[in-house]
């Protein structure tokens, strides 16, 4: 704003803002003709022009307006030689009359990103230079410095700046000389001034072309600092997370000295920072002596009995002392002393996972199940403190049965003299503990079993338990055996129910061609584990032969034997007749 060169944005004609740039749109004459008088007539010679394209570059505009000529005399000449394609972004930088300055960059589509670094020279008659803050330090003895004047006329100032133990910067002295020596035991004290910051101003109003002094060195003269910091390589033991409510917490770090003085007696301090945000202090210690390269290691123990939930502990190394709102000790760093640790304490108000099996299966309801099944009930616990492994924990569990007439009794564990039910106590830190019951069901028909169980804590493992409901069948039989997927492309599996007490004693399925020419048996060892009930095989055919020769695409046969203790084991309906009969299946194999 303020300087009008016939450019587009004039005045917040474009934003309601200052723009540090002029525009020149390419489809408009008049502003590129603006543009081409502002290139030669209004930026003297010595000044940098920057020239770069909104979007990319339209020739067929600039090479019919003045402005194609005003950048070729910049030195655009890859533009205006024809070496930069049209409708691309492009880039123009130049010192005016320096040709050696000039800088052309462009892309080689009209989306690419393109970017330009260029370096500018500046001649200023005055300027300054700060020092970082020096390292903390025990002790301050002198200030030395040595500059060089550029010229004769050159001044200079070289300060000092004190740091307070707050991070307050004060000005403590200053000197005009260009080089000296000054004692700082007269002038200050670490206590008073822990770090220091040294400032220079240099300035010339007399030369025509100034040449700035130069620093050959400065420095800070003292005892630095201790510096400790918790390293974790070095020893690191957490027994924290995932607590039990109660249960001890404890943490070993280890500390070590990676300065170049040696720390007096270490103070160690841990606090705990509970779900409200309230603080508890766990841990107060001061350790030995930390040499150089010395490694303390040391341990924060704490019941976790005040802190359920979320909390967070800190552990620091040399703290602030609450009196004098200083360290402990000076030292030259204090973020690498802190170490957070964030943990939970775990309430005993999860429910235990209840699980039920049959057979070492998971059954769905209305599942059929053997006459004699092994029915193994499983109550997980997470607290692993408070185990289920004692007799009375038998109380614990109810395991209730309705058989195909309705009636439903309570099974106990022990009914006389029989025992009906086995008890596993749980016996390690993961609380596992498990019931056998291994009924002999007669009956056939529909049966239900409801188990409801809850640990020591009384935390129920559910409102409504666990129930469902299987189908008994006494007679042993098989459905039809069906494969799955059919057509297959790589693998199909065989899917079929068994009913009965037991699983065959014998079973095996031939793949034929539709010739009847066996290609491939299948052994019962090979299927995989069976049980009463519903299969799927753990074994999957991959359309290969007895040789493992891949087959042809095509239709397939397949017939099943299956016995029990050398009797036929007879086939049952299962609804699926039109695609297995007589014990053979058809299966369609494609490639």
């Amino acid at each position: 704003m303020g300087r009008y060169y016939g450019n587009y944005n004039n005045n917040g004609q474009c934003r309601q803002r200052p723009e540090k740039y002029f525009l020149f749109r390419q489809n408009n004459a008049t502003e590129l003709d603006s543009m081409a008088s502002m290139l030669t007539d209004h930026i003297p010679d010595g000044h940098y022009v920057l020239v770069f394209s909104y979007v990319y570059m339209l020739q067929q505009y600039l090479q019919n307006s003045p402005a194609w000529g005003a950048l070729q005399a910049l030195g655009a000449s890859n533009l205006t030689s024809g070496a930069v394609p049209d409708t691309v972004p492009y880039i123009f930088f130049c010192r005016k009359g320096d040709l050696s300055s000039v800088q052309e960059v462009w892309g080689q589509s009209a989306t690419d990103q393109i970017s330009m670094t260029a370096y500018m020279e500046l001649s200023q008659r005055s300027g300054s230079m700060a020092a970082p803050r020096s390292n903390t330090a025990l002790s301050w003895d002198g200030l030395s410095w040595d500059i060089r004047a550029g010229a004769p006329n050159d001044s200079t100032r070289v300060e000092l700046w004190g740091v307070g133990p707050a991070g307050a910067e004060v000005p403590l002295a200053s000197s005009t000389d260009h080089a000296g020596d000054m004692d700082l035991h007269p002038l200050l004290t670490a206590v008073q001034y822990p770090q220091l910051r040294l400032k220079g101003y240099f300035w010339n109003d007399s030369a025509d072309v100034p040449d700035p002094a130069q620093i050959r060195r400065w420095q800070l003269l003292g005892v630095p600092a201790p510096e400790c910091a918790i390293d974790p390589p070095s020893g690191l033991h957490l027994h924290l997370d995932s607590l039990f409510q109660a249960q001890q917490a404890e943490v070993m770090v280890a500390v070590r000295n990676i300065g170049q003085v040696p720390m007096d007696s270490l103070l160690m301090t841990a606090w705990v920072t509970d779900r409200n945000n309230h603080t508890h202090r766990v841990h107060y210690r001061r350790n030995a002596p930390l040499a150089v390269g010395a490694i303390l290691q040391d341990t924060v123990r704490f019941s976790t009995e005040l802190f359920p939930g979320p909390n967070t502990l800190v552990i620091e190394a040399n703290p602030v002392d609450t009196l004098t709102g200083l360290y402990d000790q000076p030292e030259q760093y204090h973020f690498n002393n802190i170490a957070t640790l964030r943990f939970l304490t775990l309430q005993d108000k999860e429910n235990p996972v209840l699980d039920v099996t049959f057979d070492g299966i998971h059954i769905l309801d209305g599942d059929i199940v053997s006459a004699r099944p092994e029915i193994q009930i499983t109550l997980d616990d997470e607290n692993q403190t408070l185990l289920v492994n004692e007799p009375g924990d038998t109380a614990l569990f109810k395991v209730f049965l309705t058989d195909p007439a309705g009636t439903t009794r309570r099974i106990y564990f022990q009914e006389g003299a029989q025992q009906v039910l086995e008890f596993v106590p749980a016996t390690g830190p993961d609380n596992v503990s498990k019931i056998f019951y291994r009924p002999d069901l007669a009956q056939d028909g529909n049966y239900r079993l409801a188990v409801s169980a809850s640990d020591k804590s009384r935390n129920s493992s559910g409102d409504r338990g666990n129930s469902v409901n299987f189908e008994v069948i006494n007679r042993p039989t098989i459905t039809e055996v069906l494969n799955y997927p059919n057509p297959f492309t790589t693998s199909t599996r065989f899917v079929f129910t068994l009913t009965g007490r037991e699983v065959p004693t014998a079973m095996r399925i031939q793949i034929m061609t539709i010739g009847g020419r066996v290609v491939r048996e299948v052994s019962m060892s090979e299927l995989g584990p069976l049980h009463v009930g519903r299969n799927v095989t753990a074994f999957s055919w991959d359309g290969t032969d007895q040789f493992g020769d891949r087959l042809a695409r095509g239709v397939y046969l397949y017939r099943v034997l299956a016995q029990l203790h050398g009797q036929d084991i007879e086939y049952r309906d299962g609804g699926a007749g039109s695609y297995f009969t007589k014990g053979v299946g058809k299966m369609y194999l494609l490639r």
